[in-house]
């Protein structure tokens, strides 16, 4: 089966990002030493999982969901919607089944059931809500573009003005804006996918005017000056690692990994392995791969005192079962 009108190099990196995930993920549960430090370096100090799936969702808003919901703006916006309600019924449904199978209380209130869990997947809480509202983006989009913008650079400001002393509700802040409270709030969760979506907008007059090696050159550099910083400056360090400020490094990290891709990508024999359907599989079925290693991950009776070895035996074979559940998925979807 091949991968047809796809973004090899979005499904590329998705794929990449899901597997860091099943490592962190894993660790935070088990402690895996420093056999995490690569995977917790990209996660943490330069996207998380929901950052790239953000960006993803508003380039391809801009990129395929635009020109059809010009045509049937009433069949796209129920086709979002519905993909929108489905992931929140997949993440209600996986969250109460770790409940029960791992014998832990369900909490007898929303808030407590989406938010207060131990369970990883939080993220498709905030995903959902983003296809649910991206027909209201396209309405805006489609028919005041300049408003789209205003929208945006008040949702940049609100973020990067937020204060703790703003609202006494818990709920809200988790739900819009404190990502000290919970990693996904929307608002930051809108900057980044708005930035997904003037990307799509805007990529193909950058590529027109600086090649694409150049560009690729240019992402590098910023990606080694950003971990230099790091490592260099103790001020720097501590802004952009700042679970409130990692929003703003999200708006661009994924663009620059995705003009490294593009390049990696010309070299056929790289593209040859790279985009077979054994590892676009992945990145394809993310949501198959991400939810299936978590109930894994969520389920495997393993100490945190283990021998490190037993413990990536473990991990290893948890990758594996999900691998085979994920290629079989993808070679029996429908065409």
């Amino acid at each position: 089966m091949q991968a047809k009108e796809r973004d090899v190099e979005f499904d590329l990196l998705r794929a990449m990002i899901i597997l860091s995930a099943l490592f962190l993920h894993f660790h935070t549960n088990f402690n895996i030493e420093t056999i995490i430090t690569p995977f917790w370096f990209m996660q943490m100090k330069l996207l998380t999982v929901g950052g790239f799936f953000f960006f993803t969702a508003g380039y391809m808003a801009r990129k395929i969901y635009y020109k059809k919901f010009l045509q049937k703006n009433g069949e796209v916006a129920k086709r979002l919607v519905f993909k929108g309600v489905s992931i929140l019924i997949i993440y209600i449904a996986f969250v109460l089944f770790m409940h029960i199978s791992t014998g832990t209380n369900i909490p007898d209130n929303a808030e407590g059931f989406i938010f207060n869990h131990r369970f990883f997947t939080k993220i498709l809480f905030t995903f959902s809500l983003l296809f649910i509202i991206t027909p209201v983006i396209l309405f805006i989009a489609t028919r005041y573009e300049k408003s789209l913008l205003v929208f945006f650079l008040v949702i940049i400001a609100l973020v990067y003005l937020y204060n703790q002393e703003w609202v006494s509700s818990l709920l809200v802040k988790k739900l819009l804006f404190d990502r000290k409270e919970f990693l996904y709030p929307l608002m930051p969760a809108l900057a980044v996918y708005l930035s997904g979506y003037y990307f799509a907008f805007y990529e193909t007059n950058i590529i027109h005017k600086v090649s694409l090696e150049k560009l690729a050159v240019i992402c590098i550099l910023i990606l080694a000056m950003h971990y230099l910083l790091l490592d260099n400056s103790y001020t720097y360090n501590k802004l952009a690692t700042d679970k409130q400020n990692i929003t703003f490094i999200e708006m661009f990290s994924p663009a620059l990994l995705v003009f490294i891709a593009r390049y990696v990508l010309l070299y056929e024999r790289v593209k040859k392995y790279l985009s077979s359907k054994y590892v676009l599989c992945i990145g394809i079925l993310s949501l198959h791969f991400y939810v299936f290693s978590n109930v894994l991950i969520g389920l495997v009776p393993v100490s945190v005192t283990s021998d490190v070895w037993f413990k990536m035996t473990v991990l290893l074979l948890i990758a594996t079962v999900t691998y085979i559940f994920v290629y079989w998925r993808y070679r029996n979807r429908p065409e």
